[in-house]
This record gives structure tokens, C-alpha cells and sequence, in this order.
């Protein structure tokens, strides 16, 4: 059985003209693939959308989606996986640890990839409350993913409850080879109503496995 991960499901072809180590990072073989970096910013809102969007961010936190904290020169790792689900499907795992100063964060993402809407459906955070989905594409040797919809799917049950467009927050991700063969990445949060504000930026390189966050 060939196993491919999501994204490969999703954007096969373009894959096919993503730099080596992107292609490399997106559809990889089974198993656990382990990337250390360095943050060079991660930043958030200020002002009156600091002020309204800092309860979601602490939120985040606990739930491992998203987190409070800046800071710039911040070392982070990621672990992925590549593995085949109890539904005989293919699932990739995405977890990234950020090490700041006296506080570790956590990100935690499993995703698989749905036929009938031709999209990679991404469940967040170790009990999957909130699904999301991620809509890939490859430009210019580089990856990048837009949410789109999302749906809170409490304790685990398989029905969802569609969140209002203007009430979440989508992402927006760029992974590009540099040419130093270091994986740089962008992340950045939004709203329709708020604009930008949360992200981070950084490069990271390949460097063997280690377990899952703890």
C-alpha cells in the first residue's frame, strides 16, 4: 500500500515543482521526521486588537493552537509524522514546541485529507476540538496554505458546529527552501475584522526523531 501524505493528495502535481526540501517536508515517507530552528520574530497585535485578541491567545495555550508569548531569536522544533489511521487513511501529525524563556508552547495539529471536498481537514490541538480546513498550493518553488472553514467538533464526536466566518481566526502559512538549505517559514493570523495579528517567522533544517510533546 502506498502511503501519501495530504498535502501530496491534494496538490500532487504542483508538488512535483516545489523546491527538494519543501517537497521533502510535505510528502514525506512513513514514519517520524524531526526539524529544529530558530524563530527570528514572533509577534502579536497591540493596542486595542492586542487588548481584544489576548484572551484568544491564552486560550489557544491550553488547547495547543496558539499562544501569548513574543519574542524574537526564540528556538522551536518540530516533530511530524506520517502514519496510516485506524480508518485505514493516511495522517499527518505537525507538533512544534516554541522554547521561551521559562515556558514551553506546544502546537499541535493531525491532519488527513478529505475526497469529497478535495482540501486537507486539519484537527488541532491534542483533542481535535477544532477542525479546520487547509487549502495547499505550490508557487515558485515554495508551499503555501489558507484556512478556510472551520468547525468545533466537541468530545471527539464525529458532528461539527460551523463557527461564523467573523468570529475565527485563519491562517495563513509559507514554507520556502533557502539557499543555504535551511526551510524558512510564515505564519500569520487573522481576521476579518481585525487584520493581522498574531505570527512568526523563522528557518529550520532536519535533524533526526524524538517523541511527541508531553
Amino acid at each position: 500500500m502506498t502511503v501519501r501524505s495530504p498535502f501530496d493528495e491534494v496538490v500532487h502535481t504542483e508538488l512535483l515543482s516545489a523546491a527538494p526540501l519543501v517537497r521533502e517536508h510535505f510528502a514525506p515517507p512513513p514514519g517520524i521526521r524531526r526539524y529544529e530552528g530558530v524563530m527570528t520574530e514572533i509577534w502579536r497585535a497591540r493596542g486595542i486588537r492586542g487588548w481584544i485578541t489576548a484572551p484568544f491567545l491564552r486560550i489557544g495555550s491550553w488547547l495547543r493552537t496558539l499562544f501569548p508569548e513574543t519574542g524574537v531569536g526564540i528556538p522551536f522544533e518540530i516533530v511530524n509524522r506520517l502514519s496510516v489511521g485506524r480508518d485505514g487513511a493516511p495522517r499527518m501529525t505537525f507538533e512544534r514546541t516554541f522554547y521561551f524563556p521559562g515556558v514551553r508552547r506546544c502546537f499541535q495539529a493531525t491532519m488527513h485529507y478529505s475526497p469529497r471536498d478535495a482540501v486537507v481537514l486539519d484537527a488541532l490541538g491534542p483533542t481535535g476540538l477544532l477542525l479546520v480546513e487547509l487549502r495547499p498550493s505550490v508557487s515558485d518553488g515554495a508551499m503555501t496554505i489558507r484556512s478556510g472553514g472551520q468547525w468545533l467538533t466537541p468530545f471527539g464526536l464525529r458532528f461539527r458546529i460551523r463557527l461564523p466566518r467573523l468570529l475565527v481566526a485563519h491562517a495563513t502559512i509559507r514554507e520556502w527552501q533557502e539557499s543555504d538549505g535551511l526551510l524558512g517559514i510564515r505564519v500569520t493570523i487573522s481576521n476579518p475584522l481585525l487584520g493581522d495579528f498574531f505570527g512568526y517567522e523563522g528557518t529550520f533544517k532536519r535533524v533526526g526523531a524524538k517523541e511527541r510533546c508531553a
